[in-house]
């Protein structure tokens, strides 16, 4: 036997939900099935639930559907309400919050994938005339052939069963229907249900292809037709064989706005069919897209004059590839590009080539590349890129040309994940990078040329987060003197390499803008911050808010003056990782110097 719950929650417009807990107001026994379907139709749990909400049925702007382990049932009774379903107070509360806050959602908490079945609609809707979003529901053909008082604007229809969407996909059922997610098994299901579809009030259509049947391209084409005011098409295939041609008329998608396309084998014909009909597309995302190389060259300069972001990952194109796509994308801004193991990307990008327009880049090269050179070639050409992110990019072969000159110049944010870069090279960008204001650099070997770096380096940089890297501490040093706007300093799990001589030591004050520091160690014990280096730190920024570091090196707080570090708020510390009476002097070494200071005990 097992429980079923519902809940009731508020949804406003900013997606801010108010949990209100029914667990006790609607509880039905039910006869555990091996039949899931069978399981989901609770019988009469919908006309009880419609009863228990009243009036206040009518304020349902979305109905969610879930299943509910009887074994978190204390979590949901830990909820502010505990009513019965006789109990006024319930619909009192849910009553005054209807008059500020937008929605009104029901869910139905349940232990198996979510299913609402079609007769129960017949119950929940007449009562429910502001519905606008239906989740997971279980269609019967028969009844919704006479069903004509659909209005729903989103919807996410998920068929195991065999039956007929052309049913639920009619203009004249769901005339206001706006979303529509399929996801099903396309050997269940009679698709000549598209030749009969029309839905122009349609806007976004995912559909998800979950096995290997055979799919003709023509249906595709067919759908498209009967959705002209379609903005967002996502298409996902695993191992399905296309065939047919996408034939389309050139112009006829002109709404299409967004595209995701996920599997798809087409030729160049195909692709450039498409492009032709959809020329105002805004982003265009394709993973593992299965397109004959080079059917990026076939571009025209300015086919797609409004494209703006684009996202290549796990294809087999090549530079040449993108130059064309990029020539043929003026306005583009972001290019995300992860090429497919057989992608060429060993060639060097031609000296007149530039791309003033893009401002986001993000790059990882194939997993049978050792050599990343050709990809910040293509970064020096980009003038006014500000966002970076770069992985396992090695850049084994430098020669800083004098293109390198405008390149960088506008960078505001550094990613880079596993990239060896030459310390000339490093340098170089740091010191043409003025503007630059987040580093994130996580795992490498980072090495400057020192005496390069020029003093005008660095100074905008604001947030400094270092992980799982190799760094000298005069290399450390350098950056750190230099960053004197440096808000934010994390250094996880990192290998400071020790050097003869003393510690560095930063100025007093030198780093009045900081306002967290955390150095967290590994299992080596030397490898983060010294606790020298950390008071330092603490000297150096009078305005420190928020402090993570290693326990031992809490201790050290002793060294200052009582109210010394007024600003401290937070204090993280391995709470249970030391004896009470360790704790307790750690407490109030820290309560002494930071009067301010909360210590967060949640690592414990």
């Amino acid at each position: 036997m097992t429980i079923i719950y519902a809940t009731l929650y508020y949804d406003t417009e900013a997606k801010e939900y108010r949990n209100f807990n029914g667990a006790n107001a609607v509880p039905y026994m039910v006869k555990a099935s091996q039949d899931s379907a069978t399981f989901r139709e609770v019988k009469g749990l919908w006309s009880e639930i419609l009863s228990y909400l009243g009036q206040e049925a009518i304020n349902m702007r979305k109905v969610c559907s879930f299943f509910l382990y009887s074994d978190f049932q204390t979590l949901y009774e830990r909820s502010p309400i505990h009513l019965s379903s006789r109990d006024e107070g319930f619909r009192e509360a849910l009553r005054a919050r209807t008059e500020s806050l937008t929605n009104v959602s029901l869910s139905l908490n349940k232990y198996s994938k979510p299913l609402i079945p079609s007769l129960d609609l017949h119950l929940i809707l007449p009562r429910m005339a502001r519905l606008t979003a239906l989740p997971r529901v279980k269609f019967d053909p028969q009844i919704f052939a006479d069903s004509q008082w659909l209005s729903l604007v989103q919807s996410l229809v998920h068929g195991d069963l065999n039956f007929d969407f052309g049913h639920i996909l009619n203009q004249a059922i769901l005339p206001n229907l706006q979303k529509l997610k399929l996801l099903f098994a396309p050997q269940y299901v009679n698709l000549d249900f598209l030749d009969r579809l029309s839905h122009s009030t349609l806007r976004c259509f995912e559909w998800k292809l979950c096995d290997k049947q055979s799919i003709d391209l023509s249906l595709l084409v067919t759908l498209l037709r009967a959705m002209p005011q379609l903005e967002t098409w996502k298409i996902h295939c695993n191992n399905n064989s296309l065939m047919g041609a996408f034939e389309i008329e050139p112009n006829s998608l002109l709404n299409l706005k967004n595209c995701e396309m996920t599997g798809l084998h087409w030729t160049s014909e195909d692709f450039a069919h498409f492009i032709a009909a959809a020329r105002h597309l805004v982003s265009l995302r394709l993973t593992y897209f299965l397109v004959i190389k080079g059917v990026f060259k076939t571009l025209e300069a300015g086919d797609l004059p409004f494209l703006r972001k684009m996202s290549i990952t796990n294809t087999d194109q090549n530079f040449h590839d993108i130059w064309g796509l990029c020539r043929a994308a003026p306005k583009l801004e972001e290019l995300n590009w992860v090429p497919g193991d057989h992608a060429r990307v060993d060639q060097r990008v031609p000296a007149d080539l530039s791309y003033p327009q893009i401002r986001r880049a993000h790059f990882v090269p194939a997993s049978n590349t050792e050599d990343g050179t050709p990809f910040w070639d293509m970064l020096e050409q980009m003038p006014n890129l500000e966002d970076l992110s770069m992985r396992n990019a090695n850049l084994l072969s430098v020669v800083i040309e004098q293109c390198f000159a405008n390149a960088y110049v506008k960078l505001t944010s550094l990613h880079l994940y596993d990239c060896e870069i030459p310390a000339s090279y490093l340098t170089a960008l740091f010191n043409h990078a003025l503007h630059l204001q987040r580093i994130l650099i996580d795992g490498g070997h980072i090495k400057l040329a020192s005496k390069e770096l020029q003093e005008k380096a660095l100074q905008s940089l604001q947030s400094l987060w270092m992980q799982s890297v190799r760094i000298t501490e005069r290399d450390l040093y350098e950056i750190l003197k230099r960053a004197t706007k440096l808000e934010d300093f994390t250094f996880r799990h990192s290998y400071l390499l020790r050097q003869k001589g003393p510690s560095f030591d930063l100025p007093a004050n030198s780093m009045s803008n900081l306002k967290s520091l955390e150095s967290s160690e590994s299992s080596y014990k030397n490898d983060c911050l010294s606790q020298e280096q950390v008071v330092s730190f603490l000297k150096a920024a009078p305005n420190l808010e928020k402090l993570k570091v290693p326990d031992r090196y809490l201790f050290a707080l002793n060294l200052f003056e009582t109210g010394a570090l007024s600003s401290l708020k937070k204090v993280d510390f391995w709470y249970k990782s030391v004896t009470p009476e360790v704790r307790a002097r750690l407490v109030e070494i820290i309560q002494r110097v930071a009067p301010n200071v909360t210590i967060d005990k949640s690592n414990g």
